[in-house]
């Protein structure tokens, strides 16, 4: 917990002192955070819970042991609750034939607005983000694009005049609760 609190407060602090004024100019590269939680195909679901519970994450990356660190999936919390909502729900079934596939990922190279554009369209409040062979490297999460954005007036303006950008209903409800938290509770995410 206070190694994530950290390593926010270094991104949110190095982008904040960056002179960027456009999203476009920002990567994901420096967003995203590093230390990623993964589990292999073959790992029981009961492992992806105790990682995420362990490490208070709403998701794991999935990756394929013969190819290390190239994400095939992901187990989000929804995932989990659709397989233990079933009536044959079993905890010892393989993240394999439960994670969602195929993963949507972005390079490290692409922009800030990239990856929320690549959220929106596909309704993701996650994302990995890999290098240009493909292995992972970091994620992105909506909670951290909005810090960044919150705590930066330069970009939160570029992002309301930007004619090309719209936000989803979904996307835009995860803003609002994230900026409650931020101004009526602070301390709390």
């Amino acid at each position: 917990m206070k190694i994530r609190k950290k390593t926010e407060r270094i991104i949110i602090r190095s982008v904040l002192y960056l002179p960027i004024i456009m999203l476009e100019s920002i990567s994901i590269s420096n967003c995203m955070t590093k230390n990623i939680k993964t589990i292999q195909l073959k790992e029981p679901l009961f492992k992806a819970c105790r990682i995420m519970k362990d490490n208070r994450i709403g998701c794991v990356i999935v990756v394929d042991e013969s190819s290390s660190n190239t994400p095939v999936g992901i187990i989000t919390e929804r995932d989990i609750i659709n397989n233990l909502s079933l009536p044959d729900a079993n905890l010892q079934i393989l993240v394999n034939s439960i994670m969602s596939k195929p993963i949507v990922t972005i390079q490290e190279t692409h922009s800030l607005i990239d990856a929320l554009k690549t959220m929106q369209k596909n309704n993701f409040r996650r994302l990995p983000i890999t290098n240009k062979e493909g292995k992972l490297v970091g994620i992105v999460t909506d909670k951290d694009i909005f810090k960044i954005i919150i705590n930066n007036k330069e970009l939160l303006s570029d992002l309301n005049n930007n004619k090309n950008f719209q936000f989803s209903p979904s996307i835009l409800e995860e803003y609002r609760e994230h900026l409650f938290e931020n101004i009526f509770r602070p301390g709390v995410s």
